[in-house]
């Protein structure tokens, strides 16, 4: 969280100044929820995409676009590298090609779009859809369960 603000608050002001400017901040559609099993990851990308999404709205009068990526699992070695492969949610062949991701993100933030949702599945927008309705208790145990490894 510190090294994106650092970087809005380092770049910002001259985009302000030049009346035009683009920034992609890269969050991910855990954003959407709690996360056991990896609650720093969670937060942190729920913090982007809170962020992002004022900063949208701040900034658009000014000229500068703020677009939020939130991806699904992408194929990057990120699963491979935090020993995930084994887990419903990073299970092999279920990641979306960085590239796809990098394009829909960059041409998201060409459009001024304030948030760009890729490689999600369905049950991810539903889930993302109803969280404010459903059991925190639940969700918990959900959200934990996908990232624990399958025996």
């Amino acid at each position: 969280m510190a090294v994106p603000t650092a970087l809005l608050k380092l770049f910002l002001p001259r985009m302000v100044a030049r009346g035009h400017g683009r920034v992609l901040n890269v969050a991910s559609a855990a954003a959407w929820f709690p996360g056991p099993e990896q609650a720093t990851y969670f937060a942190t990308k729920a913090y982007l995409a809170a962020l992002s999404n004022a900063l949208w709205y701040e900034l658009k009068p000014l000229g500068i676009r703020v677009t939020a990526l939130l991806p699904g699992p992408i194929e990057t070695g990120f699963a491979q590298a935090g020993q995930l492969t084994r887990t419903r949610l990073f299970a092999p062949g279920t990641g979306v090609d960085p590239q796809i991701v990098a394009r829909a993100g960059y041409a998201g933030l060409l459009a001024g779009k304030r948030q760009v949702i890729v490689g999600v599945t369905w049950w991810m927008r539903w889930a993302a859809r109803c969280y404010p309705w459903l059991p925190k208790r639940l969700v918990l145990a959900v959200i934990a369960a996908l990232q624990r490894p399958r025996p």
